[in-house]
This record gives C-alpha cells, structure tokens and sequence, in this order.
C-alpha cells in the first residue's frame, strides 16, 4: 500500500483529520465520538489558549485512492520544555505509525 503524507493547511483538512476517528472505530459499539465542533475549538490556535505556549501541527495519511488511512498530531509545549531542559514533543496518533517522524520533522525535534 502506497502511501502519502501531508501537513494540514486548510480548514477543510482539519475537518477530515476530526473525522477520521469515526471513520476508523465505525462499527465498534464503544466507541463514543467526540462532539465535532469541539474537537474544531481545541485544534484552533485562535480559540484554544494553550497555543499561546504550544506548537501543534497535524498530519493525514492518504492512500492510493485519496482516502484517509491515518492521522497525527505533533505538540510541542515549549514553557514545559524550558522548564525541564529538554525537548519534549508530544504525539498522538491513529493508526499509521510513519506519521510520527514526519510531525517530528516538522516540529523540528
């Protein structure tokens, strides 16, 4: 399976980087999805207070056919990592385990 890697840059990206968990656990009775326009507050630098001390980006996964086949996001809280001495970055994922080095690339860590 080939696939490709790209950093969001548009509100329409970060919509289908939201999605892709229900996408993902469809058909799992225990999954409870998140409320959509939450999950839209909480990645937005200008609603969420915490990036005014954070660098966040986020990843998808496409595969062949365009589809969504994973996702990240990369978080680097730089009081935390001053605090401490180290360079701490932070990264969630969904499936596609590659994504990891390329948030961590990017985040240049």
């Amino acid at each position: 399976m080939s696939v490709t890697v790209k950093e969001i840059s548009t509100r329409s990206e970060l919509r289908k980087f939201v999605r892709f968990p229900r996408k993902l656990y469809k058909g799992c009775r225990y999954y409870v999805p998140q409320l959509e326009f939450m999950d839209m507050d909480m990645l937005d630098p200008r609603k969420n207070h915490a990036f005014e001390s954070c660098k966040a980006s986020y990843f998808l996964a496409f595969d062949e056919r365009n589809e969504v086949v994973g996702r990240i996001a990369g978080i680097v809280n730089f009081h935390y990592n001053q605090k401490v001495g180290k360079k701490i970055c932070r990264c969630l994922r969904k499936r596609y385990d590659p994504l990891r080095r390329k948030a961590m690339q990017v985040l240049k860590l």
